[in-house]
């Protein structure tokens, strides 16, 4: 699909995946701005890329990080206060760690970035 399109590269930071085009590239651009309209995770980046939020929503600064932080649920010591037991080496390193992600998993990384390129063909 990607060289279909005339994708130039996928690159990966963090939880954050930008897709180039090439500039022969065979997009519409009247879909992927439509695209961009109905998905909170897509975002135009000039002059010929689109990111995609892996989290979920667009990144459009401080305010929406912060509410974003406030939206991940109790925190460490929250859930440490409703354990039912007393477990020794408790940290907050423990409650705290993120799983790592599976990108071949359903609604992994590949699923969601093939649904984009889908999106756009």
């Amino acid at each position: 699909m990607a060289d279909q399109l005339g994708v130039e590269s996928v690159d990966r930071e963090a939880r954050t995946v930008v897709i180039k085009f090439r500039p022969q590239a065979k997009v519409d651009p009247v879909r992927l701005v439509a695209l961009v309209r109905k998905r909170t995770d897509l975002t135009l980046v000039p002059p010929a890329a689109l990111r995609v939020n892996l989290d979920g929503a667009r990144d459009q600064g401080p305010a929406a990080r912060r509410a974003a932080r406030g939206q991940r649920g109790p925190s460490w010591w929250t859930a440490r206060a409703k354990e039912t037991e007393v477990l020794p080496g408790f940290t907050k390193a423990e409650m705290t760690r993120v799983a790592k992600d599976d990108p071949r998993a359903a609604g992994g990384l590949f699923e969601r970035i093939g649904g984009v390129l889908a999106e756009l063909m």
